[in-house]
């Protein structure tokens, strides 16, 4: 069975679970308002009976509240529903690879990096740093849009350890610092999940990026 289906198979038996467990609860309140309703009516004053009026008034009043219990309740399954769905889904993104300004792995090799120029400079430095976010190397690029191939090496010639690594682009005109723009990598996906701010991906290498801050998939 896919994992969409079961989810939603879980997610409707515990909606119908919830929906049962409701009436219950509902059907025992009006047995029990009824009868308060009937020792209410048997002991009025007879001299200052209490209007028919007034009868009708509770009896709408409890229906009322139970009709807006039962909506609470409909509205809970539905969105119990929906957020199991939406995991189903973002569960597909697994294994993939997604292109995010958030921290790579680097275990040899190349990191294909995706620099951000900003328009008017004359010098750009990729920023290396690591898991602590600390400054470990630098590298001066041509400012060319293409894609970065990173092979863990600075300008002064050092190769950094395996590890986490994040970057950033630093762009200068006539020697000052006029920008810094993200340096966006491709990471693979190892856990999804549904929080408050929508689905959280958390990757290879321990960053977590929500959907949105996704720019591709691969």
């Amino acid at each position: 069975m896919a994992v969409s289906s079961v989810s939603s198979s879980m997610a409707s038996q515990a909606a119908s679970s919830s929906s049962t467990k409701a009436a219950s609860v509902l059907s025992s309140d009006f047995e029990t308002f009824l009868k308060m309703m009937t020792v209410q009516m048997q002991n009025q004053d007879p001299l200052n009976p209490v209007e028919s009026t007034d009868f009708a008034v509770q009896l709408a009043t409890f229906s009322q509240v139970e009709q807006q219990v039962l909506t609470n309740q409909y509205l809970e399954s539905l969105s119990s529903t929906s957020g199991s769905s939406g995991l189903a889904a973002q569960a597909q993104l697994l294994g993939r690879s997604v292109l995010s300004s958030a921290a790579t792995d680097y275990s040899g090799g190349t990191i294909e990096i995706s620099p951000e120029y900003p328009g008017a400079a004359d010098q750009h430095i990729l920023v290396i740093r690591d898991a602590n976010g600390t400054e470990v190397g630098r590298r001066e690029l041509s400012g060319a849009p293409e894609t970065i191939l990173w092979s863990g090496a600075t300008d002064a010639g050092e190769t950094l350890d395996q590890g986490s690594y994040s970057f950033s682009i630093e762009s200068y005109s006539d020697g000052a610092l006029s920008a810094t723009s993200s340096a966006r990598t491709w990471t693979e996906v190892t856990q999804v999940r549904i929080g408050d701010a929508g689905a959280e991906l958390t990757l290879a290498s321990g960053a977590t990026v929500y959907e949105t801050e996704v720019d591709a998939i691969r």
